[in-house]
């Protein structure tokens, strides 16, 4: 009887991990964030749940670090890698980024990561760095037109300004000729 509880027990446990993961897994592909992990005594980086298509392979296999690297935008390495050697070198514990990445199709993508320290070595290096990769093209397109317009509305503030400065010029000089007539 004992050996049955202890049975249905280490079941029913199985059974709610297994609901836990299911919930876990739903949340994560319903969120669209990218979780990944890169291990630096391996060199390698895993794509758990890799949603973007990005110009390295969609596969939850370890891939060499640098190639990761290789589909940063060239304006963008210097963040990017700024992030990582911050981390790296043991400023920061979390890494967090925003850059492009090149997609498999053609293009970028902005993405904004967060990552975390996981595992250190024997020497307290850092061995294991896990976090999300979140598409933020939208958020940063409409960043941009913000800023458009407001450089658009400074040139007309100071376009309208200018007019004034010499339509008030202009009523100046013709008072100024009034009195002296």
């Amino acid at each position: 009887a004992t050996l049955g509880r202890a049975i249905r027990a280490r079941l029913a446990a199985q059974r709610q991990l297994r609901e836990r993961e299911q919930r876990l897994a739903l949340a994560l592909e319903a969120s669209g964030d990218e979780i990944w992990e890169c291990d630096f005594a391996a060199n390698t980086m895993i794509r758990f749940t890799p949603h973007i298509e990005l110009r390295i392979p969609n596969t939850t296999e370890p891939l060499p670090l640098d190639r990761l690297r290789t589909i940063v935008h060239p304006e963008d390495t210097n963040t990017f890698d700024t992030a990582m050697r911050e981390v790296l070198k043991g400023v920061r514990d979390q890494m967090r980024a925003t850059y492009r990445l090149a997609l498999a199709g053609g293009g970028w993508i902005w993405v904004q990561s967060y990552g975390r320290v996981v595992e250190r070595n024997a020497e307290g290096r850092v061995r294991r760095i896990a976090g999300v990769s979140r598409d933020v093209s939208e958020i940063m397109a409409q960043d941009e037109a913000l800023q458009r317009i407001n450089q658009d509305l400074e040139r007309r503030v100071e376009s309208r300004t200018r007019d004034f400065q010499i339509a008030n010029e202009h009523l100046r000089r013709t008072l100024d000729d009034l009195r002296n007539a």
